[in-house]
């Protein structure tokens, strides 16, 4: 996740200031924390960190690049990992959500 937010922040030049770069940074380091405290975390907590991430960042993705990024995917992998895990109402809510795109 460092490596990619690195480069993130590197096309600047190129694609100019987007508010996702914020974004990125800011789960980065939020991961680097609960990489830290990951054994005082239950696997529920860990998780729906992991499902919540894919969604902001799906979600983040769609609003500042729109279609041409790859959010549609995201919020795709986000139904399925969602089904997976959760139950069918929080599985429904994720396939509405993906399929307002």
């Amino acid at each position: 996740m460092i490596p990619a937010t690195i480069l993130s922040w590197l096309r600047v030049h190129t694609v100019g200031f987007q508010p996702i770069m914020v974004l990125e940074t800011g789960i980065a380091v939020e991961l680097c924390l609960f990489a830290s405290i990951r054994h005082k975390l239950s696997l529920q907590t860990k998780s729906w960190m992991v499902l919540g991430v894919l969604f902001l960042l799906a979600i983040a993705g769609l609003l500042t690049f729109g279609l041409v990024s790859l959010g549609t995917d995201g919020l795709i992998l986000m139904t399925v990992l969602t089904d997976l895990h959760a139950d069918w109402a929080t599985a429904t809510t994720s396939a509405s959500t993906c399929a307002i795109r």
